[in-house]
């Protein structure tokens, strides 16, 4: 079975941050560096999706605030952190 990638998009959906935001991360390297399929589109695999999802660094958790994901998407953000409990990560 084919492991699960995550695009661009995903990362934006789940985090709820602008695009900018994951390029300025990945520049920075606060998150790891993408893959790059065949044509040229960033991936992250799961483990490196779901480590993105429990980190700890104060930069998630300030931009998460900033863009009231816990405030008005308490449900949402639930749902990753159980998410990501699921798959093994003990963050």
């Amino acid at each position: 079975m084919e492991e699960k990638k995550y695009n661009v998009a995903d990362i934006l959906k789940k985090l709820g941050v602008g695009k900018t935001t994951v390029l300025r991360w990945e520049k920075e390297g606060k998150i790891p560096l993408a893959k790059r399929d065949h044509m040229g589109w960033r991936y992250w695999d799961e483990k490196e999706f779901y480590e993105m999802l429990i980190n700890k660094e104060e930069n998630y958790g300030k931009e998460i605030a900033r863009n009231n994901l816990i405030i008005t998407g308490g449900k949402e953000y639930y749902a990753i952190l159980q998410e990501a409990i699921e798959h093994g990560f003990r963050g």
